[in-house]
């Protein structure tokens, strides 16, 4: 790389090839790809220097980033509780993060690598074999991914104590004057209702 280029904050298709020492037909495909960290500007590939240093820490195997592990996706109160637990048992050896999202933005997230893993509630149990497969079929990294069924959801309504009507089935609350709280769109239990 030439000197006066060499503390730029963008490189060039030869800069990162020079850099990474690959052949430019690589790096173009890469970008192409979306597998390496590059935006278009007027037609030309450009390569943030900093995004490129952290993509090759996070690729490395046993790299800087291995003890952390980032969770989105559907709320879970018991899978909550259960990395809660572990980030309690691994104490500073390790960073645990949860963050209830709703199904379609952790697997947005997941699929931009900014979490690791995205907890998806979409559908009835029964139709899961189907629904999940054709859902995350939507995602660019999905063939990267591997789909764990871990729970079995059950839904309900909270109410007040107060507000409780004698008849409490889904037709009666339905029809009662209960103010109602939406999900948040992409919420898998919206998708649900």
């Amino acid at each position: 790389m030439s000197e006066n280029n060499s503390n730029s904050r963008f490189m060039t298709v030869r800069q990162v090839a020079e850099y990474l020492q690959l052949n430019e037909k690589k790096i173009y495909a890469l970008a192409t790809e979306e597998k390496i960290p590059a935006t278009k500007v007027t037609g030309k590939w450009m390569f943030p220097r900093e995004l490129i240093d952290r993509w090759m820490l996070e690729s490395a195997h046993g790299g800087v980033f291995t003890d952390r592990l980032v969770i989105a996706g559907s709320e879970d109160p018991l899978l909550y509780r259960m990395l809660l637990r572990l980030s309690n048992n691994m104490k500073s050896h390790a960073l645990v993060s949860y963050t209830g999202t709703g199904t379609r933005l952790g697997l947005e997230l997941l699929s931009a690598q900014k979490v690791n893993a995205s907890c998806l509630n979409w559908g009835e149990v029964e139709e899961s074999p189907q629904r999940h497969p054709a859902l995350l079929q939507n995602y660019k990294q999905h063939q990267q991914w591997v789909l764990v069924r871990a729970f079995k959801r059950e839904r309900g309504f909270m109410i007040h104590p107060d507000r409780k009507p004698a008849d409490c089935s889904s037709e009666s609350l339905l029809r009662s004057e209960l103010k109602w709280g939406i999900r948040q769109d992409g919420s898998g239990t919206l998708h649900f209702l």
